[in-house]
């Protein structure tokens, strides 16, 4: 079969990403009304420690992320140089970043006061559409990254600068349960603990830039483009939780984005920055379906409800 010159390629790959970004935000903006509404603020957490706040996170990240951030530095440098690296994953790590991924929802449900009861089921279908917003916001950061990867602006940077796909281990299931672990770990120790340790203070601003900035360093591998992308859903995500006051969504919309890029991963198409448009691609159209199908259940809900009140 012949190949697809390399513009085409581009063009298709950069019509992808539009698509995505378009659905991403329309259906983002649609979604988001009335659900981030309660700060995390809106009860004091247990333990407000202010920017001692700072070295509980940095010993957390040092214990977590630590070998990764060493891990990515040495591809990066070994791309620079023209060689190659291997990536390695054990048992053991996943056994390790299970314990982390228990002691910090411990902690999380040490620290935070309960929010204001809900109905069950509303509390269920609120859940559901921050999940499915949390996914867009996620999409969202990785669009405006494959942007820049596609536009080429920060492709000459030394070390950090070409965009090119990390290399897997090799061991599917083991990739598969560390993605499903990046989504309370990530959203844990560096969104809901350091938030609730720190408080509502005046300095917040400056707070939540140290957490993007540390969000960011162990997903260099990805290129210099990607990891603004990452930036950006980093931010929105701390911004997220700031206004809900839940975490459960975060964790599961990661997690659940993860899946899809390994399930991506194994159906193995042309070209890695194909892969991800796909992806990205992927995802909006699965939420549009996700909302669409609550919509439903709810107007069918009412209509039931109000039948049953009139026929009373």
């Amino acid at each position: 079969r012949p190949k697809t010159p390399p513009g085409e390629h581009a063009v298709g790959t950069s019509s992808l990403i539009m698509v995505s970004m378009t659905l991403s935000i329309t259906s983002l903006s649609a979604a988001i009304i009335g659900d981030w509404s309660h700060s995390a603020f809106e009860r004091s957490p247990r333990c407000v420690i202010g920017w001692w706040a700072l070295p509980v996170t940095a010993a957390v990240y040092a214990l977590i992320w630590g070998d990764g951030l060493y891990k990515a530095i040495r591809y990066r440098l070994a791309l620079a140089a023209g060689g190659e690296w291997v990536s390695t994953l054990t048992a053991g790590c996943i056994a390790w970043q299970v314990s982390a991924a228990i002691v910090l929802i411990v902690v999380y449900q040490r620290l935070r006061r309960p929010p204001a009861p809900l109905a069950t089921r509303a509390s269920f279908w609120a859940a559901v559409r921050l999940t499915s917003q949390y996914m867009l916001i996620i999409t969202v950061g990785f669009v405006v990254g494959t942007d820049l990867v596609v536009a080429g602006l920060l492709t000459r940077v030394p070390v950090f600068g070409a965009d090119l796909p990390y290399p897997g281990s090799g061991q599917p299931v083991l990739n598969a349960v560390q993605s499903v672990l990046a989504g309370p770990l990530e959203e844990l120790a560096l969104v809901a603990v350091p938030l609730l340790l720190f408080g509502c203070r005046r300095s917040l601003p400056w707070f939540c830039a140290i957490l993007v900035v540390l969000r960011m360093s162990f997903h260099i591998y990805y290129g210099l483009s990607i990891t603004v992308g990452i930036a950006v859903w980093a931010s929105l995500a701390l911004l997220m939780y700031l206004r809900t006051g839940r975490i459960l969504p975060l964790i599961a919309g990661h997690s659940l984005c993860n899946l899809l890029n390994v399930v991506q991963n194994m159906m193995n198409p042309e070209s890695g920055l194909r892969k991800l448009a796909l992806f990205l691609l992927m995802v909006p159209v699965l939420v549009g379906v996700i909302l669409v199908v609550i919509l439903i259940i709810t107007l069918a809900w009412g209509l039931i409800t109000r039948r049953i009140s009139g026929g009373a």
